[in-house]
Formats: structure tokens, C-alpha cells, sequence
């Protein structure tokens, strides 16, 4: 058992988070203990999706600090890039469908 610095209860060693005040409980046994804020992660996988090239940077920035969490970044990135050419191909494809119907105008 170990106690939370803020609320001073004993909290079962494994906890990362204290269940009766929220705090956040360090524990220096793990070394690749990650910490973010819940809404900054949140922010950093929509911004990877939407700006792949983005995400890719943050996620190489990120890297040294937050080995798990750049991981998972990078792989919302390359998701995020793959639905940007997907788009891409699709508008393409309907463009050409409406010029050759005579509907597109250059």
C-alpha cells in the first residue's frame, strides 16, 4: 500500500490515479510511465487524423518523452493519410465521371 500525496489515503500499489481524490500517483518502479493530459491526447489524435503531415511531426517531436503515446500517434497519422488520398481519389473519380457526361467545367 502506498498513500496519495493530496488526500493522504492508502491506495493500492498498482494504482496510477488515486480513486478518491484524482490525483495522479507517480510510481518510479515503471519506467515508461506516461502521463498527458486526457484532452491534450484527445486534441493531438484528431489533429493526427484530420492533418496527417501534422500528427507525423508532433508525433517525431513527442518521441523521446512519450515512446508509447508518439506510437500510437504516428499510426493515426498514417490512418488519417490514407483517408486523405482515399478522399482525394473519390472527388477525382467523380470529376472525371461528370466531364465525361458533359457535366464538369474547366
Amino acid at each position: 500500500m502506498k498513500q496519495c500525496p493530496k488526500c493522504s489515503k492508502e491506495v493500492d500499489k498498482d494504482m496510477v490515479i488515486c480513486p478518491f481524490c484524482g490525483e495522479p500517483l507517480l510510481n518510479t518502479n515503471k519506467k515508461n510511465f506516461e502521463l498527458l493530459n486526457i484532452h491534450l491526447v484527445r486534441f493531438l489524435m484528431l489533429i493526427s487524423i484530420v492533418l496527417p503531415f501534422v500528427g507525423a511531426i508532433v508525433s517525431i517531436a513527442m518521441k523521446k518523452n512519450y515512446p508509447v503515446f508518439s506510437k500510437v500517434l504516428l499510426k493515426n497519422s498514417m490512418y488519417g493519410f490514407i483517408i486523405w488520398v482515399m478522399i482525394i481519389l473519390l472527388v477525382l473519380i467523380c470529376y472525371l465521371a461528370m466531364f465525361s457526361m458533359g457535366v464538369g467545367y474547366m
